[in-house]
């Protein structure tokens, strides 16, 4: 059946450390854990593999779900998921699961993964291993060892890659966009980072061709189709082979 109206629901905001294995707690360990809660314990307490030794959620409205040693931190209703050793230290960030990750700006957003840190204010790691975004706004979909520290700069994935330019795109591997509004896209070729030169640019390094309308490109940049050029063509070779249309002008270095 139905009650009167009681007034809101007090929810539970507060996860708890657990004890991983069996023995006397250590001062040390608890030490290093004391800022991240309030514990129920003291040194040399005897604990067993499971026992709950303290709380982690001291923002305001944070919230853990559960999992091992997270600790939500951040006001403003910080959150973490759960699984093990995730800091929601924001004011309203998340950390979905993973472990090891951090969501440190506000409203900033870990998906998950393994020890990625979202330090800029709204910014967002989806997933992946050791993956950084630090810019304000700026966001790492996934891959490893990757770093966004622009303004709304943006690594999809890939590995290595440096998206350091204000609303710049890196992505591949070792793909470096420093300058404002570049995009670089580099390949597995080589060893070596494609960095970008200065703003604006748009740069892709392919061994294996630039397609448009083929999937096997028989050149640097094999297009299917009508090329339509306003402008100069300017080239280091004879153009002997080339169709020119009535109107072109060819120039040769």
């Amino acid at each position: 059946g139905f009650k009167p109206y009681a007034g809101e629901i007090r929810r539970r905001t507060v996860g708890s450390m657990i004890s991983m294995i069996s023995g006397k707690a250590l001062g040390y360990s608890l030490w290093n854990l004391q800022d991240r809660g309030t514990l129920y314990i003291g040194p040399s307490t005897e604990v067993y593999e499971g026992m709950g030794i303290g709380n982690t959620a001291n923002g305001l409205f944070a919230t853990v779900g559960g999992g091992f040693v997270n600790s939500a931190n951040g006001d403003s209703a910080a959150t973490v998921g759960g699984v093990r050793s995730n800091w929601a230290n924001g004011a309203g960030a998340t950390v979905g699961g993973g472990m090891a990750d951090s969501a440190i700006g506000v409203y900033a957003t870990v998906g998950g993964g393994f020890r990625n840190t979202a330090s800029g204010n709204n910014a967002t790691v989806s997933g992946g291993h050791t993956n950084t975004a630090s810019g304000y706004f700026s966001s790492v979909g996934g891959g490893v060892t990757n770093v966004a520290n622009g303004i709304g700069a943006t690594i999809p994935g890939g590995s290595n890659c440096y998206a350091t330019g204000n609303f710049s795109l890196a992505a591949g591997f070792s793909a470096v966009a420093n300058h404002d509004g570049a995009f670089v896209w580099a390949d597995r070729s080589t060893n070596l980072p494609f960095i970008s030169t200065a703003d604006n640019q748009f740069l892709i390094q392919a061994d294996g061709g630039v397609g448009i309308g083929t999937d096997s490109p028989q050149a640097a940049l094999d297009v299917v189709g009508d090329l339509k050029v306003s402008g100069n063509i300017i080239g280091s070779a004879p153009w002997t082979a080339f169709p020119f249309a009535a109107g072109y002008n060819n120039y040769n270095d």
